[in-house]
C-alpha cells in the first residue's frame, strides 16, 4: 500500500508525462513546415547570371588590372602566383596572341584553371573555366562576354551575355536552433548555420575568404534577406523568395557599383531528410554558392533560463564541434543549477504546495516550522541530485554531463533523441557511452537521500526517490531543453526585418 507521500508522487509523475505529451502536441504545430528546408538545384534555364561587367586595364610592364564591381587586382602576366584582394591568389600567362590562361589558387590548393580567348575580331571574349570542387566533382564552366569597351586584346569592358555550368550548384537546407538554418554547399563541403537575427556570423571552409562574415533577417515567412562583408565590407546582399506552390526559390543577389543583379532560380528537389515534417523559420540562401562558409563554434546555448525560471546550464548543441569541458567547469554546472536564484523560489513553491496539500502531516506537521522542514528536504534533494550526475560521476568516469541539444529534425526524431540521452551521453572525448552521470549518479544521490528523509529507510524507497524524484524530471527537463528555443522563438521572439 503507498503512503500518501508515494500517492503524491505518482500524481506529480502523472502530470510531468500530461506535461510531455503536451510539449509533443505543442511542438508539433511549433515546427510548421518551412517552405525553405529541402534540397535545392540551380535552373540555369530560368536564372540570370549574364550581364554582369568585368573591367581588364592594361598597365605598363606586362600587367593586367582586373575590375569587378569595386574590388581590383594589378597582376603582372609572368606567370607567377600573385595575391589578390580577397587572399587568394592569381598568376596569369599570356599563350599567344588573343589567348591568356589564369590559374586562381587558395594557398597551394587550385581552386580553378581558367582560359580566356578573345575573338580575331577583338569583340569576343570566351572565358572557360576548370578544375574540381572539394568534394571530388569536376567541373566546365564557360562564359561568352561581348566588348562595351576598348578595341582589341584582353583589355577593355566585357558584358557576360551567355554561361554554361558543366554541374549546376546545388543547396540544402535544414533548420537549426532557434529559427535558424543550417545550409549547405554538397559541391564545396561548405555550410553556414545561422540565425536570422541580424548578427553577423563568421563564415568559414576550404575557399573562403579569410575574415568573411554573413546577417539575414527574415521578412516574412517566404523571404528572407542576408549580407555577406569580408572585413567589415559589403559583398554582396541578397533576397531570397520561395514560391507559394513551394517548388522554386528564387534568390536576388546584388553586389556593390553593379547596377544588374545575379537572378539564380533553384528548383526543389526533395524535402531535407532530416527536415521531414519539420522546420523553423527561413535561410540564409540568399547567399551565392561562391560564399564557402562554416558554423562558428557555438558549444554552450546562450538561453540559461528556460521561461526565465528553470536552469539551463548543462544544454550544448550536438552540431557544433565537440569540445570537452574541465573538472572545474563541471562543478560549475553542479553549482550554477544548485544555487541559481529562481530555485529558491521553485524550491519555496513547492514545499508549500505539499504543506497545502497535508502531504506527510505526521511527519513534517503544519505551520512555519513544518514549511522549513519541507523546504530543506526538497532543497538538498535538488542538490544531491545535481552535484552526483553534474560533476561527482562524470569527473570519476571521465563523462560529459551536458544535455547535446539536437536542434533540427522531425519533432518525432527529436523527442525521441531527448528520451534516447537519459541512457547514453558523450564522454570526455566525445564518444557516445552509456549515460552513467544520469543513472549511477541519480542512483547514488538516491541512496544518499535516505539518510535525511526521517521516514525512507528502505530500498523501495530509495527507487521511488530515483525514479520519481530525479529520473522523470530529467526526462521532462531533457525535453524542455530540446524545444525550448522553439517554444521562444514562436511565443516572444520578433523578426528585426518585421518593422522593416
Amino acid at each position: 500500500m503507498l503512503s500518501s507521500n508515494g500517492v503524491y508522487i505518482i500524481e506529480m509523475l502523472s502530470a510531468a508525462l500530461r506535461s510531455m505529451i503536451f510539449v509533443g502536441v505543442f511542438t508539433s504545430w511549433l515546427l510548421a513546415d518551412d517552405p525553405f528546408v529541402g534540397k535545392w538545384k540551380l535552373d540555369l534555364a530560368k536564372s540570370k547570371l549574364t550581364g554582369q561587367v568585368i573591367e581588364i586595364q592594361e598597365i605598363p610592364g606586362n600587367a593586367y588590372k582586373f575590375k569587378e564591381d569595386e574590388h581590383s587586382d594589378i597582376i603582372l602576366a609572368d606567370g607567377l602566383d600573385q595575391p589578390t584582394h580577397f587572399g587568394d591568389t592569381m598568376a596569369v600567362t599570356q599563350n599567344g596572341p588573343g589567348a591568356w590562361s589564369i590559374t586562381y589558387k587558395r594557398g597551394k590548393r587550385v581552386l580553378m584553371n581558367t582560359r580566356w580567348d578573345v575573338s580575331p575580331d577583338g569583340q569576343t571574349l570566351t572565358y572557360t573555366a576548370t578544375g574540381t570542387r572539394p568534394n571530388g566533382q569536376i567541373f566546365t564552366n564557360r562564359m561568352i562576354a561581348k566588348r562595351n569597351g576598348g578595341s582589341s586584346g584582353l583589355a577593355g569592358t566585357w558584358e557576360t551575355t551567355s554561361v554554361t555550368l558543366s554541374s549546376p550548384p546545388e543547396i540544402d537546407i535544414k533548420p537549426y536552433d532557434s529559427g535558424g538554418h543550417s545550409v549547405t554547399f554538397p559541391g564545396r563541403k561548405q555550410a553556414v548555420r545561422m540565425k536570422f537575427d541580424g548578427k553577423e556570423y563568421r563564415e568559414e571552409g576550404p575557399t573562403v575568404a579569410y575574415g568573411t562574415t554573413s546577417s539575414g533577417v527574415r521578412i516574412d515567412e517566404r523571404t528572407i534577406e542576408t549580407t555577406e562583408k569580408v572585413s567589415g565590407k559589403v559583398i554582396e546582399t541578397a533576397r531570397a523568395t520561395v514560391s507559394q506552390d513551394g517548388r522554386t526559390q528564387t534568390i536576388v543577389v546584388t553586389e556593390p557599383d553593379d547596377k544588374t543583379p545575379v537572378v539564380l532560380v533553384y528548383e526543389r528537389e526533395t524535402r531535407s531528410a532530416d527536415a521531414e515534417n519539420a522546420g523553423l523559420t527561413s535561410t540564409p540562401s540568399g547567399l551565392s554558392e561562391g560564399a564557402a562558409i562554416t558554423p562558428a563554434p557555438a558549444p554552450i546555448i546562450e538561453d540559461k533560463r528556460a521561461f526565465g525560471v528553470l536552469p539551463n546550464y548543462r544544454t550544448a548543441e550536438a552540431s557544433a564541434p565537440f569540445k570537452a569541458i574541465t573538472t572545474r567547469q563541471k562543478f560549475g554546472i553542479a553549482v550554477k543549477d544548485s544555487f541559481d536564484t529562481p530555485v529558491y523560489f521553485t524550491t519555496a513553491f513547492f514545499a508549500g504546495l505539499s504543506q497545502a496539500r497535508g502531504t506527510d502531516n505526521n511527519i513534517y506537521g503544519q505551520g512555519l516550522k513544518g514549511f522549513a522542514h519541507r523546504y530543506g528536504i526538497s532543497f538538498v534533494d535538488q542538490e544531491v541530485g545535481n552535484f552526483f550526475p553534474e560533476a561527482i560521476v562524470p569527473v570519476l568516469f571521465h563523462m560529459d554531463p551536458r544535455y547535446f541539444r539536437k536542434g533540427e529534425g522531425s519533432v518525432k526524431s527529436r523527442f525521441g533523441y531527448a528520451l534516447g540521452h537519459i541512457f547514453v551521453a558523450k564522454n570526455d572525448t566525445g564518444h557516445t557511452t552509456f549515460n552513467s552521470p544520469e543513472i549511477i549518479g541519480n542512483a547514488m544521490a538516491s541512496t544518499v537521500a535516505l539518510a535525511y528523509h526521517p521516514h525512507e529507510r528502505t530500498a523501495g524507497d530509495a527507487f521511488n526517490q530515483f525514479a520519481y524524484t530525479y529520473i522523470a524530471p530529467d526526462i521532462f527537463g531533457q525535453i524542455l531543453k530540446e524545444f525550448w528555443p522553439d517554444v521562444k522563438l514562436k511565443l516572444f521572439h520578433k523578426h528585426p526585418g518585421a518593422t522593416q
